[in-house]
């Protein structure tokens, strides 16, 4: 990611907004300002995106209520109520 003056005066963009491995985006302007705005556009709209590109998660809730269970429940005031209620609700839409 970079912004070069160019022997003719212009600037170069050189950007690739997902790393190594993503798309090399390049583009010639007049100005700095306006290269230094398109660069940043470029970032921003790929980082706004992310979440298109990852799979669905195909895990079950019962496997959440299980991770919640480890990580954080087991530490509650009410936890065994707590997750009494939840298995229970689970298994009725299940």
């Amino acid at each position: 990611m970079a912004v070069k003056k160019l022997e003719d005066g212009r600037y170069e963009v050189d950007v690739r907004p997902r790393g190594r491995n993503g798309k090399h985006i390049r583009k010639k302007f007049d100005r700095k300002g306006d290269a230094h705005a398109y660069e940043r556009s470029v970032i921003a709209k790929y980082q706004n995106n992310d979440y298109l590109s990852r799979p669905a998660d195909k895990r079950r809730l019962s496997e959440f209520i299980e991770l919640w269970w480890d990580l954080l429940g087991c530490n509650l005031k009410y936890s065994e109520r707590r997750l009494s209620t939840l298995n229970n609700n689970v298994q009725r839409y299940e």
